[in-house]
């Protein structure tokens, strides 16, 4: 049986009816997702469809102002679970659930082998990590908020995120715990991974200076590991988005105590992904795709991640060597939180 249809709303956390247009808002081949095991949480400002079957994903967020829909969604891939048996595939994520929405990676993003001498050693993790391939555990909701429990497939951790809307207004935290269950210590690195819907005429917009390192390769910015100054690489000026360049490129900041990430729409929509200073420092990573890559095989599309990550480099064993992901003893635990808000 699949989980009930549920509709967060103020203090109201009851089975709803039918929602009406919810498949088209999350994605036209979306026939193979159980459309009674989506979770909707909203206010009178935004509406965020979630997704507990797709790996607990943030299907959609919704500005209700403009009915804007903020987040990507692929041209191709059908919304549907992914069967365990291509988890071997070292592009697993890429080729078969890379749909769209707000995913979250843990304890990689690229395929890759575990690095530490002990229990896990050369251990393959997966593709974009452990997360996206399970349905999480649900803890029992609260007023206005949604709880999610990964359990790690390749090691032994819990992630849990809780999605916290701010009372009526365009805005919501989500607040993170990441707990080891193994005898051994872990070296873990974590991203958020949402991916936006991009047009011309938009815009994003950093703390201007902040060092930016190119971590992919073919890039027309530069070599694997050009750094330079937001927001300009050599010529090109990179606040403004370019939805038809040609191009992609993945890029990662310096580390920021704290950052205001703002994306611009011509029209004044703004969607901005904050956090403060806290126990662990992120970094920015920002996956910047103008029709250059597609990792099904298809015609490549456009839209950008903007990632706070805790690490620099998307394998994780790539990592170890700069000390750039986060050790976690045995029992141990770290909290960390983000916030996006939406205004016009």
């Amino acid at each position: 049986m699949g989980l009930e249809h549920r509709c967060v709303n103020g203090s109201l956390f009851g089975i709803i009816g039918k929602i009406v247009n919810e498949a088209s808002i999350i994605s036209e081949p979306s026939k193979k997702i159980d459309m009674n095991a989506i979770d909707i949480l909203e206010n009178q400002a935004i509406k965020l469809i979630l997704a507990p079957q797709l790996g607990g994903k943030i299907a959609q967020i919704i500005q209700k102002v403009s009915s804007r829909a903020w987040l990507a969604k692929h041209p191709r891939l059908v919304w549907q679970p992914v069967d365990a048996a291509v988890l071997s595939d070292p592009n697993a994520y890429v080729r078969f659930a890379d749909f769209g929405g707000w995913d979250e990676c843990c304890p990689t993003i690229g395929y890759c082998s575990y690095p530490i001498v002990g229990k896990y050693y050369q251990k393959m993790l997966y593709d974009h990590g452990d997360c996206w391939c399970q349905i999480p555990q649900e803890i029992l909701p609260a007023p206005n908020s949604v709880t999610h429990l990964w359990k790690g497939k390749t090691l032994d951790f819990e992630l849990q995120r809780t999605i916290r809307l701010d009372g009526q207004l365009p805005e919501f935290t989500l607040e993170y715990t990441l707990r080891s269950c193994s005898t051994e210590p872990l070296f873990l690195l974590w991203c958020a991974h949402p991916l936006f819907a991009i047009e011309p005429g938009m815009s994003l917009h950093l703390p201007l200076g902040i060092r930016m390192t190119i971590v992919s390769s073919n890039s027309p910015l530069g070599q694997y590991g050009t750094e330079f100054n937001w927001p300009m690489c050599g010529p090109k000026n990179l606040s403004h988005i370019m939805p038809d360049a040609g191009w992609s490129c993945k890029l990662v900041s310096e580390p920021m105590q704290h950052a205001d990430i703002v994306l611009h729409t011509n029209t004044g929509d703004k969607c901005c992904i904050s956090w403060q200073p806290q126990e662990l420092v992120f970094r920015l990573g920002l996956w910047l795709n103008y029709h250059g890559w597609s990792g099904d095989g298809g015609a490549p599309f456009a839209n950008i991640g903007i990632e706070p990550m805790i690490g620099m480099i998307d394998c994780l064993d790539r990592n170890l060597s700069q000390q750039t992901g986060i050790w976690v003893f045995p029992t141990g635990c770290f909290h960390w939180q983000i916030s996006t808000s939406l205004c016009c």
